[in-house]
């Protein structure tokens, strides 16, 4: 959802009306894609079973790389060119489309050969040689990116944000629906766990390059695309331009690749350690089937916990553009709070439940323990993820990816020592400790770039009295349904009960105990346009 952090950086090349229009409409179709991206895996490891979940983990960090690609860093980017080009020198525009368009594909060609060729080394590094096939599979999707990329950018740098969400949608969509179904096919074929992999690994293939015909067909009308083509062979003297595309977007990926760099850690980090400490190959493929399924829960945990925050982002991208500093920071604070209340929130509620939700989820209670401290991420992660939405908004696009670097190379140190020592758990550790330790980079740059943009010590009491009635009423039904009724989780059926009963109960008490207490005054529960959307945040105190 961070493609709504530079849009309309330049305050007078769009009303604040029409860019709130269309941040509300990215965060929706960001908040929908992503939690279809988390609960499709739990059917598809239910099917392919641990060792298949591994082998689909093992390669989707690469597919994340390409979808940040497409749909935050360079749409973003190309958007503001798009914006720009559009008020000073319109006749270019066309010509900025090619020149965006061909130093992508070169790009994306580049790094589609580096997976392709290079898979072997990359499945050696990981130890696991049978991993060349889905890696090569997944490699494809490099060169459909660049397409999508310049032409979302495009309709974002006109202000029409539609082609973008539905495109985003559609490719969820597609992309689940060929995952499943091929999954489906080839384990009841009695295929192996790489070619159910493989699989998986073509379906996203199959959405990237549907999402790129679709955007084709749109925009027919809108870009020329034989002028287009012209412009192709004659684009020169950009040297800053194209400087500018790829820093700028390298830059916004890195931030928002924290949670995809760490999984592509674990990926080449886990299985070769586990092996070290004397743990057999198939059981460390096992293990590290089991440890992935917290990576659903972080991402759709950081969802939720997000996904009221960052629509503030592009009016505080606004008022920075307007020079009003105290509505500035005003803001930043009031995103900073959002993101930590239901943070909170989503991991207390989390822990108390985790082991239900894991038979619920995935039929057993293997890995419960590194399940939980797994969900303490999601805390760390919102808290990134909004913070870094906000700096990024004030124009600190290399901060951020700085800080992730920090965060990216903390995780291996803490990989490296804690796997031989902890096994599962130390990566689980590694991830929670290299989150924070971001988070906290964050925090402390909001202080020192924007300045008073820290909750009040009231704020953080009242939202931890809320976060203490959200786990006393959870733990209290709990014990109820399971001492009084007689209903345990040896069954998903069982499991199931405890765990949605439990989750909406907390849900229930927390945005009651928020409003009753004054977490947020009506003023600021006007300026929360998704908050507007739950009827029990409406209510006036």
């Amino acid at each position: 959802m961070k493609q709504l952090i530079f849009v309309f950086v330049d305050g007078e090349v769009m009303s604040k009306g029409t860019l709130l229009k269309g941040a509300i409409i990215l965060s929706i179709a960001g908040v929908i894609t992503k939690v279809i991206s988390a609960i499709y895996r739990v059917p598809y490891q239910n099917m392919a079973g641990d060792i298949g979940f591994y082998v689909y983990q093992q390669v989707y960090p690469f597919y994340g790389m390409a979808i940040i690609f497409a749909t935050i860093g360079f749409p973003v980017v190309i958007s503001k060119f798009v914006a720009e080009y559009r008020v000073k020198n319109k006749e270019k525009l066309q010509e900025f489309l090619a020149l965006s368009f061909i130093s992508l594909q070169i790009a994306g060609l580049v790094i589609f050969l580096i997976f392709y060729l290079g898979a072997p080394v990359i499945a050696s590094f990981m130890q696991d040689n049978q991993l060349v096939l889905p890696i090569r599979a997944i490699s494809f999707i490099f060169l459909f990116v660049p397409f999508v990329a310049v032409v979302r950018g495009y309709y974002q740098g006109l202000g029409d944000m539609k082609p973008t969400a539905m495109t985003q949608i559609i490719e969820q969509v597609i992309r689940i629906t060929v995952i499943l179904t091929f999954t489906y096919i080839f384990v009841k074929n009695g295929f192996g766990d790489y070619v159910v992999g493989t699989g998986a690994a073509f379906g996203s293939i199959i959405g990237v390059f549907f999402a790129g015909v679709l955007l084709f067909l749109i925009s027919r009308e809108d870009i020329s695309y034989r002028a287009f083509l012209m412009h192709i062979k004659k684009v020169n003297g950009y040297t800053t331009v194209i400087k500018k595309i790829y820093m700028h977007g390298f830059a916004i990926c890195l931030s928002a690749m924290a949670l995809i760099l760490f999984q592509a850690i674990d990926a080449f980090t886990m299985v070769p350690l586990l092996k070290t400490i004397g743990i057999n190959v198939e059981e460390a493929k096992i293990m590290k089937g089991v440890y992935d399924r917290g990576q659903p829960l972080i991402q759709l945990g950081t969802v939720i916990a997000t996904s009221i925050a960052l629509p503030l982002i592009p009016m505080l991208a606004t008022v920075f553009a307007q020079k009003k500093w105290e509505e500035l920071r005003s803001k930043a604070e009031l995103a900073l709070r959002t993101s930590l209340l239901f943070g909170l929130a989503a991991v207390a509620g989390l822990a108390i439940i985790i082991e239900p939700v894991n038979i619920m989820l995935f039929t057993d209670g293997k890995g419960t323990d590194v399940l939980l401290i797994l969900s303490f991420s999601i805390l760390f992660s919102s808290i990134t993820s909004t913070t870094s939405a906000v700096l990024q908004g004030v124009g600190y696009i290399g901060l951020t990816a700085r800080h992730v670097t920090y965060g990216i190379i903390l995780k291996i140190i803490l990989s490296l020592a804690l796997i031989p020592i902890y096994a599962t758990k130390g990566a689980a550790l590694a991830t929670v400790i290299g989150f924070s330790f971001i988070a906290l980079l964050n925090v402390i740059a909001m202080l020192r770039k924007v300045g008073g943009c820290i909750p009040s010590l009231k704020k953080i009491l009242l939202m931890l009295l809320a976060t203490i009635f959200l786990i006393v009423a959870c733990s209290s039904w709990q014990f109820l349904i399971s001492d009084f009724l007689h209903l345990h989780m040896n069954t998903r059926l069982g499991a199931a009960f405890i765990a949605l009963s439990t989750a909406v109960l907390g849900v229930a008490v927390y945005l009651g105990t928020i409003i009753f207490v004054g977490v947020y005054s009506e003023e600021e529960l006007k300026a929360l346009p998704i908050a507007k959307k739950i009827p029990i945040l409406k209510r006036e105190r």
